[in-house]
């Protein structure tokens, strides 16, 4: 702005002119912020539409397989829509987060690099929600998912209706109460550590980890191995890399994807460090 002009047309006195200039860089830099405040005061109730807060589901791969689909969708609609990793996948050690959607119940929807299905249906998003995913939950989401339970309706990838989908199985109800932890330890190849109370040694792999998944939710204070736990984990790594993983989370029974895998597994059974192995097809 061509300050001297204007002060000259409204008969202000040169002296006058650093004063009269000082003021206008005041009102123009008043008159940025307000619309600068305005601009965030937008952006702010961007967040809040219709009374729905905007939150952030962010799911963090920590499992050994490629996620190589993922479908996000409310559980009020009969669709899953589009695939939210589109031509990406999220590899191990890496995170998706999906950013600006509505709170409310939410169906997720997950294919892992084998073709493995893992599915969570109506969950609950009324915050920014972080999901880690380690190999464990992964197997037991798919292993689910195969078998049930599942709720919700059906969602379709391909757009047809969620009726010419293939039935849901029923939820079985078991009316037999559970066994308590204590005989299902026992039963496994654990024992009671004498003057430790909640306190188990356990001699198989089997057994060892059943004690840790009760430990985790406090059922169990002490978990000790009596057995080479190092050797147990390199027959797990050295199977998990010919495309072997544990069936349904058990730390002797195995799932391989290919022939090689298969027989690996195999000779660890002969050897009698595995329990169980399983061949899907190629």
């Amino acid at each position: 702005m061509n300050y001297a002009r204007v002060a000259k047309n409204m008969n202000i006195p040169a002296g006058n002119l650093a004063s009269f200039k000082s003021r206008g860089i005041q009102a123009a830099l008043y008159s940025l912020m307000t619309v600068i405040l305005l601009l965030i005061t937008m952006g702010l109730m961007q967040e809040t539409v219709n009374g729905q807060e905007k939150v952030t589901y962010t799911i963090v791969n920590q499992s050994r397989w490629v996620i190589r689909n993922l479908y996000i969708s409310s559980s009020s609609v009969s669709e899953w829509g589009s695939d939210r990793l589109g031509p990406s996948v999220l590899a191990s050690t890496q995170n998706f987060t999906v950013s600006g959607i509505e709170t409310g119940a939410y169906d997720i929807r997950m294919v892992d690099q084998d073709g493995d299905e893992c599915r969570r249906m109506r969950v609950l998003v009324d915050k920014n929600t972080t999901w880690i995913i380690n190999s464990e939950v992964l197997l037991a989401c798919e292993q689910e998912t195969r078998v049930g339970p599942t709720f919700g309706h059906g969602h379709s990838t391909t757009g047809k209706p969620a009726s010419s989908l293939p039935p849901k199985p029923k939820i079985k109800v078991s009316t037999t109460p559970p066994k308590p932890p204590d005989t299902v330890l026992l039963n496994n190849g654990c024992n009671r550590v004498a003057g430790t109370p909640g306190g188990y040694d356990c001699s198989t792999a089997q057994g060892y980890s059943m004690c840790l998944s009760y430990k985790s939710n406090g059922t169990v204070k002490t978990c000790k191995a009596s057995f080479d736990l190092a050797a147990v984990q390199k027959v797990s790594d050295d199977l998990f890399a010919v495309g072997c993983k544990r069936f349904l989370g058990r730390p002797d029974e195995f799932l391989c994807i290919v022939q090689r895998g298969f027989d690996a597994c195999e000779v660890q059974r002969t050897l009698g460090k595995v329990k169980r192995c399983l061949k899907t097809k190629e």
